[in-house]
């Protein structure tokens, strides 16, 4: 499931140490939590803006805890959202210290359910079921249900493009912490290390390793009809909610130009008698980095379809 949370807590791959801004450990946070939000489960590849609008989240506030300012295990990796929500209260979760699966489950309908009082805290402190947000990851788990239906060549490739990792893959090897890295074994697993290699999967699941930390799952092999998590999930194909839920996306932002699939591709799909992944195509290209919006501030992504608004 592209929203499960891990239920063993995460070990550090990572030890850079001794920079002297945060923006310079984002690399290896975006490496070490596998290219996505730890509160929200948001990916790079999902965001117009990509790692962009993501940024680097201290769990104990610098204001009260500045010595570990620049201290990487102090650091994680979050959406722009939802640290600019969190902003400097008091930590409810560590995903090194306590598995967020074990507090928190993301059902079927997108709506994140509190498993525990900590679960409670953590769903308040991010408001991960703000409206906005649980529309966009509703409308992510239909149109994955959606192509994970259908046996077109078509679906096959939205949906290794949906689930694949980001096309920028941070070099660490090339990098220099000043202090040094105190886990310097792992940069040959660093995931740009195995796209080098040509072990890099085409698709991924965060999985348990024997660590207790997270890897990628391996994907379906290429040249195969179907294979791991490809075709897992059958049943009712959800394109009527699919669609109702683009439109309500399209009239929250009246002002965002979507790219529409080529008439050729569209013929394609009609053709094989696919007529909800024509309307797929176009609704992916707000998903999956089509759209490109006027300049904003830094914390806008493509999850949360306009500015947040105060609330208390």
């Amino acid at each position: 499931m592209a929203f499960a949370y891990p239920h063993v807590p995460h070990t550090r791959r990572h030890g850079p140490r001794g920079y002297q801004t945060v923006e310079a450990y984002k690399p290896w946070l975006r490496d070490e939590f596998t290219f996505r939000c730890i509160y929200c489960l948001w990916r790079e590849r999902w965001c117009a803006d990509g790692a962009q609008a993501f940024s680097v989240d201290h769990l104990v506030p610098r204001t009260t805890h500045p010595a570990g300012l620049y201290d990487y295990e102090n650091l994680v990796y979050a959406c722009c959202q939802r640290n600019a929500l969190k902003q400097h209260a008091a930590p409810v979760l560590d995903p090194c210290r306590e598995a967020f699966g074990a507090h928190l489950e993301v059902q079927s309908d997108g709506a994140v359910h509190a498993l525990t009082p900590l679960g409670a805290m953590q769903i308040a402190l991010c408001r991960l079921n703000r409206p906005v947000l649980l529309e966009a990851r509703r409308l992510m788990l239909d149109l994955l249900t959606l192509l994970t239906t259908s046996d077109t060549a078509e679906a096959r490739a939205l949906w290794q493009r949906l689930c694949s990792f980001p096309d920028d893959l941070p070099q660490l090897a090339l990098l220099r912490p000043p202090s040094g890295n105190t886990r310097p074994a792992t940069l040959a697993m660093s995931y740009y290390a195995q796209r080098q290699r040509d072990e890099l999967p085409e698709t991924y699941e965060p999985a348990k390793d024997s660590k207790g930390g997270s890897r990628a799952r391996p994907a379906p092999t290429k040249g195969s009809a179907r294979g791991g998590d490809w075709g897992a999930h059958r049943g009712a194909v959800p394109w009527r909610r699919l669609a109702w839920g683009a439109e309500r996306m399209k009239a929250s932002s009246p002002s965002r130009k979507r790219a529409s699939p080529s008439a050729a591709g569209m013929t394609a799909l009609a053709v094989q008698g696919s007529p909800a992944l024509a309307e797929l195509y176009r609704v992916a290209a707000c998903t999956t980095g089509v759209i490109r919006r006027p300049q904003e501030a830094t914390h806008t992504s493509a999850m949360d379809m306009r500015k947040p608004t105060r609330q208390p």
